[in-house]
């Protein structure tokens, strides 16, 4: 309603007169007046565009309009100026479709929409709009409110929660956020929660299916929850490793880190967390510990083994002493001399403690591979003592020999290594007592016998078995029997090197083995060796030997560290025919080799000196002189190639300990053949 329309209706209710009436109209001009300035002065001060769109024409803008769209008032307030043009093409339908609503008395809500500024940039927007009367007529008031930079945050702030999400799905473990409760009652769990748990999402949030709390291990929950609980109370974040059970009962260990959600008012609102299956590391670090664990016992077992092969080399210079010394002695006697039969037991006695000496060269592994036919009965039976101190008092051994030599091409020491680490691990499978059978017995195996050996073929062979009533071994643990370092038994009671070396040895000798065994019936072990028809060679007398092999007066350099064995094999060489040149060590010997050039026939050294050894020093005196014959002795060779590189050379090597005639025979068979000259 205009304002003379508004006085003519007062001045028909009040019957002012024209006076009055001029001068209320003055007033209200006055107020309108005032009220425009007042509404320009705000519109002037907006940071929003505001217009007034009367019959498609701008008939006023305000200064935000002019400094966003790059448009003077001039050329808004332009009769041919078109208003449209500020709108984006896309926008154009809808803000024509308001604007004749509001022509038609219809309220318009706000909206969006995209206007265009003078030099063609795009601006994203908020308009409202309301129907008025300005200046008389009816008019349409715009407020546009700038939101590009808002819609670019928003638009930034889902693709970054479109990121998020990725991520989070395509993460191993699970993202999570929980209530702070012993049942972990999820808000929100990330895709990865099925890979790990075996539950979709929907099963694990608000504990629809499952709690994530049930899933972690029994043993495990009062820990979790009171290193959680401590975490949050100190305000830190937390880093967890314990187990769970997933969908399929598969035991996983996780790794959790996460922390305290707190509320302005630092009140505990919520758990935030990453948890990770960490069950292959877990497992690689468990490998790795029971490698390093694995070594360091190996390294204890070679450290015993290099004392071991000391002591043995030491022992054995003693006993060839001893056992020397007897043959000498019984050399001098008459055959019916009262003493004869206590010089006897002498030598007996040592030779026994050379058989142990053999066995702790065994156990060292530093025993040389030198098989020979032996009868596995005899072996055994010389075994026996040994075997004995192995095994506990509630443990009775019973031995089953045939009468028949079981006869085999085989290394005694290796042979009875085998059967030490059988027994020893027949005797841990007992640890309450029980019964071990020791048994050999030589057959005949068909196609058909040998079906069920893995490794069997048909032939003539010695069965050699260790039979136990322990507590036996699944097929699973069978499997893995052989493999280095697999054991059963507790920490600190093995290597579980024992039975991959006891394979290793049979293969070495051309034969298989075969387990027998179910988990509270004990186990039988079966060795299966290729039987020979020859005999084992029977030593001839010493006595025999001493009359064979005495010397011509040939020169031997003699070259032992050991004082005591030093003495005994000059003397017993000169005694029989030899003419001797001792000497303590490799200086010594390189010393009276220059005195006494091209004078000896022979060079009889120790393989172990203390200056060099005695490869090295047969090798630097055959270049002096090519004539020169080797025969080197030794308790154990240092390096598995030695008797390799003495048989290459044509070097001749005898054992420790030895007897009178082994090496008065062992001489005259050298000196028998023709020298390199």
């Amino acid at each position: 309603m205009t304002v003379a329309g508004e006085m003519e209706g007062k001045m028909e209710k009040v019957g002012k007169s024209r006076e009055e009436l001029v001068l209320e109209i003055r007033r209200l001009q006055l107020e309108l007046a005032k009220a425009e300035d007042k509404f320009q002065a705000l519109a002037e001060q907006s940071p929003n565009m505001i217009f007034i769109n009367q019959r498609g024409r701008i008939i006023y803008a305000n200064r935000q309009c002019e400094t966003v769209m790059g448009y003077s008032r001039a050329e808004f307030y332009a009769d041919q100026f078109d208003f449209l043009t500020l709108i984006a093409t896309e926008s154009r339908d809808l803000v024509v479709k308001n604007f004749y609503k509001h022509m038609r008395g219809i309220c318009s809500p706000s909206y969006e929409c995209a206007v265009v500024t003078k030099l063609q940039q795009k601006i994203e927007t908020i308009i409202s709009t309301e129907l008025i009367t300005y200046e008389g007529d009816i008019s349409i008031l715009g407020i546009v409110t700038d939101i590009t930079t808002l819609k670019r945050t928003e638009r930034e702030l889902r693709e970054t929660q479109r990121t998020l999400l990725t991520l989070m799905s395509n993460l191993p473990g699970m993202v999570y956020r929980c209530h702070n409760d012993q049942d972990w009652t999820l808000e929100f769990v990330s895709h990865g929660c099925k890979a790990l748990t075996g539950y979709d999402a929907e099963a694990l949030i608000n504990a629809r299916s499952v709690s994530y709390g049930q899933l972690i291990h029994p043993a495990d929950r009062a820990k979790v929850w009171g290193d959680v609980q401590k975490a949050v109370t100190q305000g830190v974040p937390f880093e967890l490793t314990y187990r769970i059970y997933d969908a399929q009962n598969h035991m996983k260990w996780v790794w959790e880190q996460g922390q305290g959600v707190f509320s302005p008012q630092g009140e505990l609102v919520a758990l935030e967390g990453y948890i990770a299956d960490i069950s292959e590391r877990k497992k690689s670090e468990e490998e790795k510990e029971k490698i390093q664990a694995q070594l360091l016992q190996a390294q204890k077992m070679d450290a015993v083994g290099l004392l071991a092969g000391g002591v043995a080399h030491d022992f054995n210079n003693l006993l060839t002493a001893i056992i020397g010394y007897s043959d000498l002695l019984l050399d001098g006697l008459s055959e019916n001399h009262e003493l004869r039969p206590d010089i006897a037991e002498i030598k007996k006695i040592g030779q026994q403690a050379a058989a142990l000496t053999r066995q702790l060269l065994a156990f060292s592994r530093k025993q040389q591979h030198q098989p020979r036919i032996l009868d596995l009965n005899e072996l055994l039976s010389n075994m026996q003592s040994l075997l004995r101190r192995l095994i506990s008092e509630d443990i009775e051994l019973t031995t089953v020999f045939e009468t028949e030599p079981a006869t085999v091409n085989a290394d005694s020491s290796q042979i009875e290594q085998v059967v030490m680490n059988l027994i020893v691990n027949a005797r841990d499978a007992m640890p309450g007592g029980g019964k071990i059978w020791l048994a050999t017995r030589s057959l005949t195996l068909t196609t058909e016998d040998v079906k069920p050996m893995l490794l069997g073929r048909p032939g003539i062979f010695v069965c050699l078995s260790v039979t136990d009533t322990g507590t036996g071994m699944s097929k699973e643990v069978m499997q893995h029997l052989f493999e280095p370092f697999f054991t059963t038994k507790e920490k600190d009671r093995g290597t579980g090197l024992g039975l991959s070396v006891v394979y290793g040895i049979v293969e070495q000798h051309n034969g298989w083995i075969h387990v027998d065994s179910e988990p509270g019936h004990g186990a039988e072990f079966k060795i299966y060796l290729p039987h020979v028809a020859e005999r084992p060679e029977q030593k001839k007398k010493d006595t025999a030997a001493f009359q064979a092999s005495r010397g011509n007066g040939e020169h031997i350099l003699l070259v032992e560290d050991e004082e005591k064995l030093r003495l005994f094999a000059s003397k017993m060489l000169s005694k029989h025919g030899y003419n001797v040149y001792a000497t303590a060590n490799a200086q010594e010997a390189f010393a009276a080799f220059a005195c006494e050039q091209n004078h000896f026939e022979v060079l009889f050294s120790d393989v172990v000196l203390p200056d060099q050894n005695g490869l090295q020093l047969a090798t630097s005196l055959l270049a002096k002189q090519r004539d020169l014959r080797i025969l080197l002795a030794s308790g154990y060779s240092e390096q598995p190639s030695f008797i390799e590189t003495f048989q290459q050379q044509g070097f001749h090597f005898l054992a420790k300990p030895y007897t009178v005639g082994e090496l008065l025979l062992k001489l005259k068979q050298l000196l028998a053949k023709p020298n390199k000259s």
